[in-house]
């Protein structure tokens, strides 16, 4: 993913690092607007989002389940513990 940055300054690779870290955040905050205006206007992370909610669509309808111990030891893999 190229490294763009908008005029408000905001990178491609801070925008990625921001849905990472703050899934869910409110969408009125001040920091998740300037996340939607930076995607917007962004190619690479447009495709990024877009790839991402298909993701997440194909989990909820596959709706696997994991033993306990999977789900641990995959989710500290990712870092989301």
């Amino acid at each position: 993913m190229a490294e763009a940055t908008d005029p408000k300054g905001i990178s491609c690779e801070r925008v990625i690092e921001y849905l990472c870290e703050h899934f869910g955040e409110e969408e009125d905050s001040e920091r998740c607007r300037t996340v939607k205006a930076h995607v917007e206007k962004c190619p690479s992370c447009t495709a990024y989002c877009t790839s991402l909610d298909a993701m997440i669509a194909l989990y909820r309808a596959a709706s696997p389940s994991f033993p306990e111990d999977a789900r641990k030891q995959l989710f500290e893999i990712l870092g989301i513990t």
